[in-house]
Formats: structure tokens, sequence, C-alpha cells
């Protein structure tokens, strides 16, 4: 299992969510999304893109059929990349459903009313396998139905999701295969080696500096970013490279400033969470953006320097991370099969707890469900390709607990 999500996309604030996972094929070929439900799992199907340019006339809506000659299909998602639809010039992509016949280059309409050309062919969507998949979880829309699932993994392009389709973002990255994602003040965030780049305001699906997209250099790798906490006003994006920190403020294209937070204190990829601050896990331990403003790269800066051994053996086996605000907890888990657990109360640390677990956590996702419990699920790199749900029995999945005490 590659990645796993928990959402809630039908608009219904009372509903609960459903679990998906990104799952590798058993040849090991390609990925397939899966979907939990009552009488098991189910297989999302992948649909088909087609590139588009000279749209215009009317605007195509998501739903409508596109028809060429006698090939139709169905419109899953319209992804306008550049251009206008009143000056005939929009240009992007379709998701569409297998058509009756196969479309070509050249001329077609949308039952919408929209007059476009075809570039060519429709693709099936095919996933590759082998990345580690990072979601953000946003609304762009701004109705309750249009809460998506945006995500990346470092081999396929970008993506959006919205439970039943499965939308590939083009991007100006190149390749465009972006490994970090974040969505922050109606803006689409991806990175890919040491280049940070962002949509336009409200359209993950343009990225042209025309619309208001840009690209930052950030002078090293960057291994995850961040809305920090309490920054909702300020506007700040945290963004993590391997030796250093940096802050984007700012709200648009305009204002964005990106500035260095603290050269010599980086995160490792997986570890970035928020609590009641910013944790990280660069090399040295598990820090907090405080603790790295007030002591810098040294092992001061660090909570869990009295398990130092620990933290110098397990930290290039970082496989993801997550919270528990219930338990106050900043979770991190490792490639073998570990984890540690920082423990918080009022803002103040308690203590670290090594665990390990039968099935490694390869990736993790925290979110509440519509009782308004906090509900974490994982999956592993065990043979089954099982989905696991965290705090939720006394046994690993049947299997006795061990655990010890030393005072």
């Amino acid at each position: 299992v590659l990645g796993v999500a928990y959402m809630n996309f039908t608009g219904d604030p009372q509903g609960d969510g459903t679990v998906y996972a990104f799952r590798a094929n058993v040849p090991g070929t390609a990925v397939n999304i899966w979907k939990a439900t009552s009488t098991g799992w189910v297989n999302i199907p992948l649909f088909n893109v087609v590139s588009f340019t000279a749209a215009g006339t009317a605007e195509p809506q998501d739903g409508d059929t596109l028809t060429q000659g006698p090939a139709t299909a169905t419109i899953q998602r319209v992804m306008i990349a550049s251009g206008t639809i009143a000056g005939n010039t929009a240009a992007g992509k379709f998701v569409v459903t297998t058509p009756t016949l196969g479309f070509t280059a050249g001329a077609a309409t949308t039952s919408s009313g929209t007059t476009l050309t075809l570039s060519g062919a429709q693709t099936p969507i095919v996933l590759q396998p082998d990345g580690r998949y990072e979601f953000a979880k946003y609304n762009f829309g701004g109705q309750a139905i249009t809460r998506r699932l945006y995500g990346c993994d470092g081999v396929n392009a970008a993506f959006e999701f919205d439970g039943t389709t499965y939308a590939p973002i083009v991007t100006r990255l190149s390749p465009d295969v972006p490994s970090h994602i974040a969505c922050h003040k109606n803006h689409l965030f991806v990175s890919m080696g040491s280049s940070l780049i962002h949509s336009g305001p409200g359209t993950p699906f343009r990225f042209s500096a025309i619309d208001n997209g840009g690209e930052i250099a950030t002078g090293d790798i960057v291994t995850g970013m961040l809305t920090l906490p309490g920054a909702q006003t300020t506007a700040a994006l945290g963004v993590w490279m391997h030796t250093t920190t940096a802050i984007l403020y700012g709200t648009d294209l305009d204002t964005f400033n990106f500035t260095p937070y603290n050269a010599g204190t980086g995160s490792n990829a997986g570890s970035i969470q928020n609590l009641y601050d910013t944790f990280a896990f660069p090399d040295l331990g598990i820090v907090t953006l405080q603790t790295t403003l007030n002591y810098g790269n040294f092992n001061a800066s660090t909570l869990t320097k009295n398990i130092q051994p620990f933290i110098n053996q397990q930290n290039s086996k970082i496989t993801c991370s997550s919270v528990s605000r219930s338990k106050g907890q900043y979770r991190v888990f490792f490639s073998d099969g570990y984890g540690l657990y920082l423990t918080l109360a009022n803002q103040s640390y308690l203590g670290a707890a090594i665990v390990q677990f039968l099935n490694p956590v390869n990736c993790v996702d925290n979110d509440i469900n519509a009782g308004g419990e906090e509900v974490t699920f994982f999956g592993s790199t065990d043979e089954l390709g099982y989905v696991y749900q965290l705090d939720a029995g006394p046994s690993f999945d049947g299997e006795d607990l061990f655990a010890y005490f030393i005072p």
C-alpha cells in the first residue's frame, strides 16, 4: 500500500468518511485505487485523458457529453490549463470515459455547446508504481461537495481526486513528477527537487504566470510543506529542505516573500506535522519551529536528545508521520517497523516512547469521523496489502501486544 486517505466527499457534514488505498497491483506494474465499502474493497476505475485547444462559445461542464462525429464519451472532469472561453483560446485536458469510438485530432463539441479542437486520441490513465504518496485535502470550489483530495508521489503527475474521478494535473515541472504537495491560501503548491511552484488562486489546474502561477527556487531539496498553525491571517507556509527551513509569507504572487527561517536545520521527508507547534525530524532528532529558532543546528534544539542512539539508528528510515490530537502525540514511523511517539500536554513535552509494529507503517492518514472521533489508518508493506486502523483495540490485528517499561 503506497498511500491511504480517509475522506468525506459527499458534502454532508454529518456523513462519515471513506478509506481509499493506493495500492500496487500484484505484478507490481501499476497502481490501483481501492475504496473500502461495507462489502469489501472495490476497485475505482481510472478513465482516459484527451487534450484540447481553441475551446470557446460556452463553458464545458463535468458530466457533458463530448462528441466528435460518431465518437462520444462522458466528461468526468474539465481541466482548463490556459486561455479563456470568451476568447476561444481555452486549452487543457478532459478526463473522459472510454468513447464509443476512438477520438482523433480535429473539431469536437460538448453538450453544453462548447466548440473545441481535440489534439489527438484519448489516452488511458495508468499510474506507475514505486512512488510514495503524499496528500492534501482542500476545497477550491467553496461548496461542500467540492472538497477534493490532491496528491503526488514523485513518480506520476500530481492529481485531483473526488472519490470517483482521478484527474492528472499538468504543472510546469520537467519531468512533471512532483514529490511534495500543499494547498495554501487558495493555491496548489507542488515541489520537485529545489523547485517550488504554485497555481493561480482558486485554479489548481492553471500554473502559468499569466494566471498568477509562479515558481520559487529554494536553493535546496524540498522535503515538505505545511501551513503553519495560527498563520491563517499572516499566511505563512513552512517550507522544509534537507538543511534549511524557510517560510513563504503572503497571499498571492504579488505578496509572496520566501524567507529563510533557520539555515542549518531542515527536515527529513515524511516527518512534518502540526500539533500546537510544527514538528519535524532532521537528522539530529525531532524539533519544533520554536526550538530551531532558539537553538539552531545543535543537539539542544531536539526534543529527543536523551534517546540519541535510537535517533541516529532510525533517522534514515522515516516513512511517514501523523498526530493524535486526542492523546497529544506526534508520531513518526520507520521502514523497519519501529515508531516513535512524543507525548505533549499544555504545550510542554512530557516524553517519548519507542513502539514496534508487526506490520511496518508505510503510509498513514488521520482525520475526524462523523461522530467527532479521531481516526487513523495506515498501509503496510506486508504481502497481504492490508489497511489497518490505529488505536482501535488491544491487539495487533488479533496478535498479542508485548510491552515493557524501564523506570
